[in-house]
C-alpha cells in the first residue's frame, strides 16, 4: 500500500484539504495512521475517488 498526505490527496481530487480531512468522517476515504504520520491516505483509494468522479463528470448524458 502506499500511502500519501492529505496534501496529496488533495492536489489530486482537486478539492481542499478541509474537504480531505472531512472524507473520513463521511465515509468515503479511509484514514491510515502508521506510526508518526497522522493523516495518510491509500493513494489507490483517492485514485477510485478521482476517477469515479471523472467518469461521472463525463458520462454520456441519456437519450431522451
Amino acid at each position: 500500500m502506499l500511502l500519501i498526505t492529505a496534501a496529496g490527496a488533495a492536489e489530486i481530487l482537486g478539492v481542499t484539504l478541509r474537504t480531505v480531512y472531512d472524507y473520513p468522517s463521511r465515509g468515503l476515504l479511509p484514514r491510515h495512521a502508521p506510526g508518526h504520520v497522522h493523516k495518510a491516505y491509500d493513494h489507490a483509494e483517492v485514485e477510485a475517488i478521482f476517477l469515479s468522479r471523472l467518469r461521472r463528470i463525463h458520462r454520456e448524458p441519456h437519450p431522451y
